[in-house]
């Protein structure tokens, strides 16, 4: 039902019942009144479905740090522009950092890793829940079906970043590999069948593929260049990363049996975090090429056209796009013309 049915419908009930004060005894007149009342109790539902629909309107969840000072949970709808704060981690958890994020939107949730711990806030900022804490958690992701967990983390007194699973409920945490260097960002296939994670090991980056119980690991690359953020794209052809193989770090994308690296971004500025839409025909990625911290981009897969998509509020904070709630499909664009990605020797 449209709201201004409801206001009708509303007002119509609020005249029938001030008519029918002096007649209340009157069977006619108030069984009209009940009847109305009743509509209006199955009015209510269908009067907030739009707003529950606007909560999966394209959004994009993102990390805004202060200057390192502090960092929070942001979410950007954008069709709107609208953004809201999800987590306040420095009142809520005595940590003053959001280190990363994954969503899921079956489940409406995000679960994500602050000071060590690891948390879930539904959409929209809802029903934040501490989970875990072991040492030191970094990149959560969700398994395939929602109801668990992988996730990178350091645990006393080991100095090593290990690849572990977990419960949803953060319970239950099972080591699957350790390999004695650093496990940092997983990216889960589509498929659900094998996760890959950027690594560092003596002086060397790459990305690693395993099966998601930790079995059959492939360095897919690997170079002493500075990668990060691998994630994986909705069809499961390529997996994009931040490399400064050229010099600054710009975002370039790979297929899982290593070939056809191709660079994505291409100009002054540090391009890093890269983030895909759900129908695969965007990335969002933070840049510092305005000159005014990093702020979050989109760039258009097909046309290679970008656009800024936080504002000038946004300008007093680096912002670190995290998971790419929807598919986006931009009303009134307005692209900033970048070079044509190009092929970049493995």
């Amino acid at each position: 039902m449209h709201s201004l049915s409801f206001i009708m419908l509303a007002a119509f009930c609020t005249v029938l019942s001030i008519l029918a004060t002096p007649l209340v005894m009157h069977r006619k007149c108030l069984t009209q009144l009940i009847l109305c009342f009743i509509l209006l109790l199955f009015a209510l539902p269908s009067l907030a479905l739009p707003h529950q629909q606007q909560a999966m309107n394209s959004q994009i969840v993102f990390i805004r740090d202060f200057s390192g000072n502090n960092s929070d949970l942001y979410q950007l709808d954008l069709s709107t522009s609208v953004s809201i704060q999800l987590t306040d981690v420095l009142d809520q958890y005595f940590t003053r950092y959001v280190e990363s994020a994954d969503c899921n939107v079956n489940r409406q949730s995000i679960i994500f890793a602050a000071g060590g711990n690891l948390y879930s806030v539904g959409f929209n900022g809802a029903d934040v829940t501490p989970l875990v804490y072991v040492s030191d958690f970094v990149s959560p992701r969700w398994n395939a079906n929602g109801d668990g967990i992988f996730v990178s983390a350091r645990e006393f007194p080991s100095r090593y970043q290990d690849f572990y699973k977990a419960n949803v409920d953060g319970s239950n945490v099972v080591l699957l590999r350790a390999d004695g260097f650093n496990y940092n960002s997983l990216t889960l296939a589509p498929s659900g069948e094998r996760i890959a994670a950027t690594f560092y090991d003596e002086g060397m980056y790459g990305i690693i593929i395993m099966n998601t119980d930790g079995t059959l690991p492939t360095r897919m690359i690997e170079t002493s260049d500075y990668i990060e953020a691998a994630t994986w794209s909705p069809d499961g052809q390529k997996i994009a990363f931040a490399s400064n193989r050229d010099g600054m770090l710009n975002i370039y994308t790979i297929r899982p049996d290593g070939s056809d690296v191709q660079q994505i971004t291409s100009n002054s500025g540090n391009n890093l975090y890269p983030v895909w839409s759900q129908d695969g025909q965007w990335l969002a990625f933070s840049s510092d090429r305005d000159g005014v911290g990093y702020q979050i981009y989109i760039m258009n897969l097909n046309t290679t056209a970008v656009q800024r998509i936080t504002g000038s509020e946004f300008e007093n904070s680096d912002n670190f796009p995290q998971c790419w709630i929807g598919s986006y499909t931009p009303s009134t664009p307005t692209p900033i013309p970048t070079n044509t990605p190009t092929s970049t020797p493995t």
